[in-house]
């Protein structure tokens, strides 16, 4: 099945470009302007593309040339207002492969569709050959030789996206939660006057240091509070705000960034000690550094209090490794709602502070686990003398 991705600032126009073509057996993606097109080709393969020319951001013309210049052959089916001569002439030459004006037939529109994606090649062969390597795109398999292996979906579109791009470059925006990595890319593009780009680094930026401000802030009013933690309404924003993100499209993903960068902010923020031990929740090169001094140190005084301290810290970024590697498995499943994970895990931590909040309301309890615990190794004490009084009274039967 080809996927066509729209490019249309009108949502309704968008819309219904989206309903005829998926009612063609079509798969559709859509963009807004020409910026958040170039976005999707970077993650996703596409056989065609449906714009508009005039856009916000980036017009038609300058998506074109753009995908041009970078090496992109798709085919383009420009779809404008702009009816004279001169437009379609520009339209031509900055590099579309066809152009229609509005109104639009979409039954027209179906068949040049149809028409540029022959002319591309690809209706029929839907694969790709690079020596004795093929690549289908139907069957997600790559056969090279007599050997034929079938790969995970999203393997596949991969591999298949950069052989479809000989010779390009492909550059992958990146939003750490840990910020250092957003900075340095935020000044590099506003080096490079990509001001759209740098745009993007900033919002999860500006978005922590709010979260840091929020956190702070509940615990200023409610530090105090009587019937729950303030670190419990963190977390219940933390939840809430996760769980909202599920939900988004990939056309959110700024917003969805900028949104998980604020619950990470109020989670560094509210939970900054394990055991006593100070520590990051979202990051581990602080982790990594202060469980490689306590092991240093340990080597150096030999104290297990210290190898315990080491261990905590090297705990928590095992775990940190395992919700990565059970996040990158569960997203080829379930995708974005992955994150949901994240809420469950969170939720259960949410009731476990009940049960904290219980014992300090309730001291009585504190007590009689104290009480239970003394009377197990009570008993554990009384179970060795008489083991030992057996032992002798069995020496001195054998001695008799």
């Amino acid at each position: 099945m080809f996927q066509i991705l729209i490019v249309e600032d009108d949502k309704e126009l968008s819309q219904l470009f989206q309903k005829v073509l998926e009612k063609n057996g079509y798969q559709v993606k859509s963009a807004s302007d020409g910026a958040q097109a170039l976005e999707v080709l970077d993650k996703e393969y596409i056989d065609l593309i449906i714009s508009d020319i005039m856009m916000p951001v980036m017009d038609g013309y300058e998506l074109v040339s753009e995908l041009r210049s970078a090496g992109y052959q798709i085919p383009v089916l420009m779809i404008t207002a702009k009816g004279s001569f001169d437009d379609m002439r520009q339209g031509f030459l900055s590099g579309s492969d066809d152009y229609m004006v509005k109104p639009v037939n979409v039954n027209e529109m179906v068949l040049r569709v149809g028409a540029l994606l022959r002319r591309a090649q690809i209706l029929n062969e839907h694969k790709i050959v690079i020596g004795s390597t093929e690549f289908d795109y139907d069957a997600m398999t790559v056969t090279t030789d007599k050997e034929s292996l079938v790969l995970p979906k999203k393997e596949f579109l991969l591999l298949y996206k950069l052989a479809a791009s000989p010779g390009r470059t492909f550059t992958i925006l990146v939003f750490a939660n840990a910020q250092t990595g957003n900075i340095v890319l935020l000044a590099q593009n506003l080096i490079d006057r990509n001001w759209s780009v740098a745009l993007r680094y900033f919002s999860p930026l500006l978005f922590f240091a709010l979260g840091v401000a929020a956190a702070e802030c509940i615990h200023m009013r409610y530090q105090k509070a009587q019937r729950i933690h303030w670190r419990q309404l963190v977390l219940a924003i933390e939840i809430l705000l996760l769980f909202a993100v599920g939900f988004f499209p990939n056309e959110m993903d700024l917003l969805a960034n900028a949104m998980v960068s604020f619950a990470c902010a109020m989670q560094v923020q509210a939970f900054r000690k394990v055991n006593g031990y100070a520590f990051a929740s979202t990051m581990c090169i602080g982790n990594l550094r202060s469980g490689m001094e306590s092991l240093c140190a340990y080597g150096k005084t030999k104290d297990k209090k210290i190898l315990r301290k080491s261990g905590n810290y090297f705990g928590i970024i095992f775990l940190f490794a395992v919700g990565a590697a059970l996040g990158g498995h569960m997203i080829g499943y379930i995708g974005a709602r992955t994150i949901w994970i994240s809420c469950i895990i969170l939720l259960i931590s949410f009731l476990c502070m009940f049960i904290k909040e219980e014992k300090k309301e309730h001291p009585e309890i504190v007590q009689e686990e104290r009480e239970i615990r003394e009377n197990l190794q009570n008993i554990r004490k009384e179970a060795k003398d008489v083991e030992h009084i057996l032992e002798d009274d069995i020496r001195s039967q054998i001695e008799k």
